[in-house]
């Protein structure tokens, strides 16, 4: 499974690691990017990603439609949660 917040910024990206939560998310088989449109890029496709899950409807909808991928459109809270378990 790929996770994603969205496209989340650089900033927003540090923010979240000073606080302790990458690294929960990465130790939780999650990759985290940054100052990138994920839901366009072609390092994400059905050959080799099952399903996303993401808290943005616009990621949502491009990554079904144009990458072809399942995805689990959650909250951020709900990610952290899921994916920290």
């Amino acid at each position: 499974m790929y996770s994603t917040p969205g496209a989340a910024s650089r900033t927003v990206k540090e923010q979240a690691r000073k606080i302790g939560y990458t690294n929960e998310l990465e130790r939780a088989g999650c990759e985290i990017l940054a100052d990138c449109c994920t839901c366009l890029t072609p390092l994400i496709s059905k050959d080799n990603i099952d399903s996303v899950t993401t808290n943005s409807i616009k990621g949502a909808y491009y990554l079904k439609n144009s990458n072809g991928v399942d995805v689990n459109l959650k909250s951020l809270s709900q990610i952290i949660e899921d994916e920290t378990r």
